[in-house]
């Protein structure tokens, strides 16, 4: 890494209350499913060895770091080891060694030891560190979220949004049904319908993310004919107010409108209704999407 690049990769504080993940590990897709301990385990391996990551090529911690924030015992602990060295992932590389975009199949982890008592000392494969080395965007995770958050599905979501809250204009996304499957990490063969995965793994993630961090999270359901084929995913921090996130939203798109304008004819609209909001920013916000969605392309 040269010396420019050094001075602004992150660094992460030795007490790892905070853990700098690279977006290649965020949105990765698991061809073998891992546990909440198993990802969390390895953002606690990634945060301990990443000030050295490149200077070293094994790397220590200790069980009690591991179990204390885990609530796991020695044996758990193999057990994750274990699937964490076994699990092949698929990561998007943007540019590979051709300019062009791929996509990498690789191992998380590389050898390592456990002991009964002393410390765990474990190394990640030359090629993911390769990938690290590469990397421009990174997501900041905070340590007690991470361990608030109740399933894996909770805490994919939550790398997705720190991975993309500090972009500029940019406040969602639309993915696939199939790439939220992958990036939640939801095992082939579960949840099969949407209404199934809707119910047990994205709105749950929903609410458990936007209820612990600064940020408010929903998803559009987006139909192909008759079949919800995309999910658009939007994130505003608790703060914004509904002309905010709706300017945001109008400028993301290119339109030009005068938001003031377009909110006194919701205004109009609403009174002409003659119906009560429970909601008045929802409502805003949802009028400014339809308006948006009527525009041509």
């Amino acid at each position: 890494m040269n010396e420019i690049a050094s001075a602004i990769f992150p660094k992460v504080p030795e007490d790892l209350s905070s853990i700098v993940k690279p977006e290649e590990l965020v949105d990765i897709v698991e061809m073998s499913p891992l546990t909440l301990q198993d990802r969390r385990i390895y953002n606690l391996l990634i945060g301990n060895a990443w000030n050295n990551i490149f200077t070293q090529s094994k790397h220590s911690i200790s069980r009690k770091q591991l179990t204390e924030h885990c609530n796991s015992n020695n044996h758990d602990l193999e057990a994750s080891f274990r699937r964490l060295m076994s699990s092949i992932v698929q990561i998007r590389i943007n540019r590979n060694r051709d300019g062009e975009s791929s996509v990498r199949q690789i191992s998380l982890l590389g050898s390592n030891e456990i002991g009964k008592r002393s410390n765990v000392t474990y190394s990640f494969p030359p090629d993911l560190v390769q990938i690290i080395r590469d990397t421009q965007i990174f997501a900041r995770l905070h340590t007690k979220v991470m361990f608030e958050l109740s399933s894996k599905y909770s805490l994919a979501l939550y790398e997705f949004l720190q991975r993309r809250c500090n972009l500029q204009y940019i406040h969602h996304e639309t993915l696939t049904v199939e790439a939220i499957r992958g990036l939640l990490g939801v095992p082939s063969g579960q949840l099969k319908s949407f209404g199934h995965l809707n119910k047990y793994a994205i709105q749950p993630a929903i609410d458990e993310v936007s209820f612990l961090t600064e940020y408010k999270i929903s998803a559009e359901p987006k139909r192909t004919g008759r079949t919800i084929t995309h999910l658009k995913i939007y994130w505003f921090r608790k703060t914004d107010t509904a002309l905010e996130i709706a300017k945001t939203l109008t400028l993301e798109v290119g339109t030009g409108w005068d938001i003031y304008a377009i909110h006194q004819d919701f205004i109009e609209y609403t009174t002409q209704k003659g119906e009560p909001l429970n909601n008045p920013d929802k409502a805003f916000i949802g009028f400014v999407k339809k308006k948006i969605e009527k525009q041509p392309q």
